[in-house]
């Protein structure tokens, strides 16, 4: 093999290497699935294995105020993280009083609700103690 043949083929290589990186590694809370086409939501409170079978409508993106989105974020469990525009938590983490109907009739997350239910021992910890 010439020079000239193994900067091509170490060129392909790296074609082919930036082409295929894991979603997990560019957004570790989406999945994606074996067929390509559909992105499966994930749960970004630490531990939550239980969200793996919960429909994607179940899931609820971090919201816009920045106070809120800190506490929630606070409430993942997560050390030094911070969420993304495809970071969610799921219905798991919501209490009842979280929910409203909204003008369709449909049952929504209101505006001010903040996980409380199945959060990390840690986090239920430092709330505990900071009372």
């Amino acid at each position: 093999m010439s020079f000239s043949q193994g900067l091509i083929k170490m060129k392909e290589n790296d074609d082919s290497r930036a082409k295929s990186t894991p979603i997990a590694m560019v957004a570790p809370e989406l999945k994606q699935n074996t067929d390509d086409t559909e992105i499966t939501k994930t749960c970004a409170v630490l531990g939550c294995e239980e969200s793996k079978n919960i429909d994607s409508e179940l899931f609820f993106r971090f919201p816009e105020d920045a106070n809120l989105r800190q506490i929630w974020t606070d409430l993942t469990g997560r050390n030094n993280w911070t969420p993304t525009d495809y970071s969610y938590i799921c219905v798991q983490h919501f209490s009842v009083d979280c929910f409203e109907c909204n003008a369709d009739n449909m049952v929504v997350l209101n505006s001010k609700a903040v996980p409380s239910l199945k959060l990390p021992k840690h986090v239920l910890e430092v709330i505990f103690l900071s009372v």
